[in-house]
C-alpha cells in the first residue's frame, strides 16, 4: 500500500502548499499576490502607464503649482499681517499723539515726489530763467527742484532740444535757449 497512490494522497504541489501555509516562510514567500488587504498601511499608488519622462514632467508641473500656491498663501498672510501692523501703529499713534514709523517714512523729505515729464519741463525752465543766467549742471538742477539728479539727466537726454548745452561731462552747463 505504501507504493499505491490513491485520490486521497496529496500531490507534491499540495504538500508544498500545505507546508507553506504552516511554515514561517509564508511571510517571505506568500502564495497569493501581495495586495493591500494584507497590510492597508502599505497601499501602492496607482500610476498610469506613462513613460518615466512624462511622469517626471507631470510631477515637476505639480511641484511648481504647489510652490506657487504656497507663495500666494504666504503673500496673503504677509498682506494681512501688514494690515494688522498698520492698524496697531495707528492706534499707538492716536494714543501717544506721535506719528508712527510708517508715517515718518512716508513724510521723508529725502524722497522725491513723482512728477510727469511736462511738469518737470516747466520746473526746469522756470528754475533756469530765474537762477540759471550762468547755467547749471544736472545735479544742481535736481537739488534745487528736490528731484533725483538721475531723473533730471534722463529728462535732458529724452528732450535735448529744450535746453542749450555748453560743455561735456559732469561740468556740462544747461541754459534756457
Amino acid at each position: 500500500m505504501a507504493g499505491n497512490s490513491n485520490a486521497t494522497d496529496p500531490s507534491p504541489a499540495q504538500n508544498a502548499i500545505a507546508f507553506m501555509a504552516i511554515s514561517p516562510l509564508r511571510f517571505i514567500f506568500p502564495l497569493e499576490p501581495f495586495t493591500q488587504h494584507h497590510n492597508p498601511s502599505l497601499k501602492l499608488m496607482h500610476m498610469p502607464a506613462t513613460s518615466t519622462t512624462e511622469e517626471i514632467a507631470q510631477l515637476t508641473k505639480r511641484l511648481e503649482l504647489l510652490q506657487e500656491r504656497a507663495e500666494s498663501e504666504l503673500r496673503q498672510k504677509l498682506k494681512e499681517a501688514r494690515a494688522v501692523v498698520t492698524d496697531l501703529e495707528m492706534q499707538l499713534s492716536s494714543i501717544t499723539g506721535r506719528p508712527s514709523a510708517t508715517m515718518i517714512k512716508a513724510a521723508d523729505p529725502k524722497r522725491w515726489a513723482p512728477i510727469t515729464d511736462e511738469q518737470l519741463e516747466v520746473m526746469i525752465l522756470f528754475l533756469l530763467q530765474k537762477e540759471g543766467q550762468d547755467g547749471m549742471n544736472g545735479k544742481t538742477i535736481g537739488e534745487r527742484l528736490n528731484q533725483n539728479p538721475l531723473r533730471i539727466r534722463q529728462w535732458i537726454k529724452k528732450y535735448p532740444a529744450v535746453l542749450k548745452r555748453v560743455g561735456s561731462g559732469p561740468g556740462t552747463k544747461f541754459f534756457v535757449p
